[in-house]
């Protein structure tokens, strides 16, 4: 037997033994023991040490390698996550080239998200040039339009948004900016119709310019006759005076013509944003529109699909049901949770715990790996738990409210709709009736002019036969001029009148011009 420096026995027996090593401070008897590895162990007072925890080796393995297992989850979880916000975006970007593709060779696949109205009329017209298969993919509108897209044989998929919880807030979203579109095409359409105006103005008060300089030379040309004949003594001193008062119109009318000119052309440059002296002379002339191909009730139809007011107000009737669906789906659907969750077990154990909320479709993910090592407390059991919470909304005063707001909402807007139906009904039928007016102005405008073409005609062989003076040739052209104002008016009149009934019937004037862009 040996005592090292620290106080500790080492007993050695004659057999093959086991060594035992104790302090010598932890007993007050100092003596030895002696245990054979084959006999029975020698009475031996009880060391005063902690008993051992027996475990088997796998348990060891795993405490130990607990933490690193725990993180190379952690890991693999989230490099599943972006593996699939990965698929999510190539799918998203090849269902954005698909949507861009109308038509293939062979069986045509179409993918509209939402399927809104717009689409399935694109969609109607493509099947009229060719029948195809169209997919309405990921659809999550309304059922009237899904009933329209199987009629035209295309088929429905409804995964996807229609499950999503913010689904409501999605196509809310949707509508706003068809809405925000259709407004931006009102005011495209507004300023095209302005500038048409503004344009026509300018023609109109050049062509009056025109009109006042030859009065002016005219009543100049008169008043010199007058003057000479009352100097001869065949005109009285009261056709002198008249003849200087119609001298005096004259240039007064000449000088409001010039201002009108001034003031048409700041304002057309104000619209178009243009210095007036880089703006050019209105050349071109006004052309004779048609009357549309379709009867009246037929352009009321058209109006009833395309006007912008209308679809305006469908798209608010449409959040007013979105709303209360919404609402009464949140007064049925209970609030149920589930929660499930793994702990690696012992004193330092680590946990990953996940939630998932059904009615606000909410999912949580969270994880817990101690940071410091503990020692005391009653280590934690490994394995999995699973929790399930459900509760019934049976008296929910607060959604009632909101139900019955809803509704009072939904029939405000249904009786919009029938407003804003009827008054487009009135505008068309109006823009219609002006056409017409306008057209039958252009046919008496066109024989007045035909008249003053003949008057002149007249006027020129009399002078040429001696028989009248340069006098009525130049009168005869001053109403030449106006006859052709006129008809011109008459035109301007219906262009204006057809494209404020084309406005009327919900047509985007600006199309040609790239204004769907």
């Amino acid at each position: 037997m040996e005592q090292d420096a620290a106080g500790v026995r080492l007993v050695m027996g004659a057999c093959p033994e086991a060594l035992i090593a104790y302090s010598a401070a932890a007993h007050d008897e100092r003596a030895s023991s002696q245990v054979s590895l084959f006999g029975e162990a020698a009475a031996l007072p009880a060391p005063r040490l902690p008993q051992p925890e027996i475990q088997p080796l796998s348990a060891v393995v795993g405490l130990s390698l607990g933490q690193e297992r725990f993180i190379g989850t952690l890991l693999t979880l989230f490099a599943g996550i972006a593996l699939i916000l990965t698929g999510v975006g190539i799918y998203g970007v090849i269902s954005y080239n698909a949507r861009r593709r109308t038509r293939e060779i062979g069986n045509h696949i179409i993918g509209i998200v939402g399927a809104r109205q717009k689409e399935l009329l694109i969609l109607e017209e493509e099947m009229g040039q060719g029948a195809f298969t169209p997919l309405l993919h990921c659809f999550s509108s309304r059922a009237v339009l899904a009933e329209r897209g199987l009629a035209i044989g295309a088929y429905v998929s409804f995964s996807g948004i229609l499950t999503f919880r913010s689904a409501d807030a999605i196509r809310s979203a949707e509508r706003a900016l068809e809405r925000a579109a259709l407004v931006r095409r009102e005011a495209r359409n507004a300023l095209y119709l302005t500038l048409h105006t503004q344009y026509f103005n300018l023609r109109q008060a050049q062509n009056d310019l025109a009109i006042s300089q030859a009065t002016l030379a005219l009543r100049e040309r008169q008043l010199q006759i007058v003057t000479a004949q009352n100097q001869a003594g065949t005109a009285t001193l009261s056709d002198l005076l008249t003849a200087q008062q119609n001298l005096d119109t004259a240039r007064s009318g000449l000088v409001s013509t010039q201002g009108a000119v001034e003031i048409a052309r700041l304002t057309l440059a104000g619209t178009l944003g243009l210095n007036p002296q880089n703006l050019g002379q209105p050349s071109t002339l006004p052309s004779e529109p048609e009357l549309p191909s379709e009867n009246l009730e037929a352009l009321l139809q058209r109006a009833y699909v395309h006007r912008s007011d209308l679809l305006r107000t469908q798209l608010q009737l449409q959040d007013a049901e979105e709303n209360l669906a919404s609402a009464q789906r949140d007064r049925l659907i209970p609030n149920a949770a589930l929660s499930a969750g793994y702990s690696t077990g012992g004193n330092n154990a680590a946990s990953v715990s996940a939630g998932l909320d059904f009615k606000s479709g909410t999912a949580s993910l969270s994880g817990a790996v101690p940071l410091v090592q503990g020692s005391g407390g009653a280590p934690q059991a490994q394995g999995w738990n699973v929790g399930l919470s459900l509760s019934v909304p049976i008296f929910d005063p607060v959604s009632d409210s909101r139900i019955n707001s809803t509704q009072t909402a939904l029939q405000a807007t249904r009786q919009a709709l029938e407003t804003t139906r009827k008054a487009a009904e009135l505008d068309v039928r109006q823009k219609y009736q002006s056409l017409q007016t306008a057209k039958a102005s252009i046919a008496a405008a066109r024989a007045g002019l035909n008249a003053a073409n003949q008057s002149l005609r007249t006027a020129q062989a009399r002078l040429q036969a001696g028989t009248g003076t340069s006098v009525d040739v130049q009168a005869a052209q001053l109403n030449q001029l106006q006859a052709q104002r006129n008809l011109e008016a008459a035109l301007i009149q219906a262009q204006l009148a057809a494209l404020a009934l084309q406005n009327a019937l919900g047509t985007d004037l600006t199309a040609s011009l790239g204004g769907t862009r």
